[in-house]
């Protein structure tokens, strides 16, 4: 159904906001502008539903993004104890028969004054922490509801926040990732590895205190979106984009998520930034790029080859 106004079998979407609309809905969120919703169509804009896009409206939904956007809207405006909510309320929620000018006037208290969201205050650490782990746990509604609720910071960078660690990473090189992709990376967060850690390798607190200081070094300067090339899936890259995460953000050793992907070997990654902007001819403090970190580690994907290669003429 439609997000704003339960029509049935919604043909229109905004790809930041996760949402399926309905064709007259849709119009309504176009002239709203891109900086708060981007309308595709599920049909005529077929480019645009890439896997990354696809994955990220299954991991959300009309009815969790409708819990945050309407969650102080009162169903049919009514409280819990039957009494009549909708003299507290500027606008109530349309239905699909209703005109054009009720649409309009909801879908703009609903996105543009975001009346029926409840905020939730915190301070700047505890939001970053909560971004930081949301996002190393793939969690995208999480994530989603920080980003929305609290404007999450999505360019937030390792390191420079006030107190030290976001993610404890003792824990980390302890704890297996919820999310384990299909195309070999790691299934630790480890700032300074390149290869794949065993779950099962144990470690000594000593051995873990060494680890844990090396890899507060490695992760200086890594963005959130650096992170999430690392150990998320494309719906949250995704959806970090959506949000204006900078796809050429450099780390404090000189390299961009696309670096982070292709050291990885998160090729569906790698294309996915390509296509956004990413900058293949981006040196690393080492003087090296994407490609010849592709080229050196012996990538048998001539896809990601072609477009490195494309991408630096």
């Amino acid at each position: 159904m439609c997000a704003d106004c339960g029509a049935l079998e919604p043909d229109w979407a905004s790809l930041n906001l996760g949402a399926l609309l309905c064709i007259e809905c849709s119009g309504v969120h176009r002239n709203l502008g891109v900086h708060i919703s981007k309308v595709r169509s599920l049909t005529l804009d077929v480019r645009v539903w890439e896997p990354s896009v696809i994955n990220l409206f299954q991991s959300l939904g009309n009815m969790f993004v409708n819990n945050i956007w309407e969650d102080m809207l009162p169903d049919d405006n009514s409280s819990a104890d039957g009494s009549d909510t909708s003299q507290y309320l500027s606008v109530s929620k349309p239905k699909h028969k209703d005109v054009f000018s009720a649409k309009e006037k909801f879908i703009h208290a609903k996105y543009v004054d975001k009346e029926f969201i409840r905020k939730r205050s915190m301070d700047e650490n505890q939001l970053a922490e909560q971004m930081w782990n949301s996002v190393a746990a793939n969690d995208k509604k999480t994530a989603y509801s920080l980003i929305v609720r609290s404007r999450a910071n999505v360019n937030l960078v390792y390191g420079e926040m006030p107190s030290s660690p976001f993610l404890t990473l003792g824990k980390a090189l302890q704890q297996e990732q919820p999310v384990s992709p299909p195309d070999g990376s790691p299934k630790f967060f480890d700032c300074n590895s390149h290869d794949k850690i065993s779950p099962r390798e144990p470690l000594s607190p000593a051995s873990t205190s060494s680890r844990t200081d090396d890899m507060e070094d490695g992760c200086e300067g890594l963005s959130l979106l650096h992170l999430a090339c690392r150990v998320a899936d494309v719906g949250m890259v995704e959806l970090l984009l959506q949000y204006g995460a900078s796809v050429n953000m450099n780390d404090s050793r000189g390299r961009t998520p696309l670096h982070h992907c292709i050291l990885k070997g998160r090729h569906r990654h790698a294309k996915l930034l390509l296509s956004r902007g990413a900058d293949s001819q981006a040196m690393d403090r080492d003087g090296r790029t994407a490609l010849q970190y592709a080229i050196d580690g012996g990538t048998s994907d001539e896809d990601i080859l072609a477009l490195l290669e494309d991408h630096s003429r």
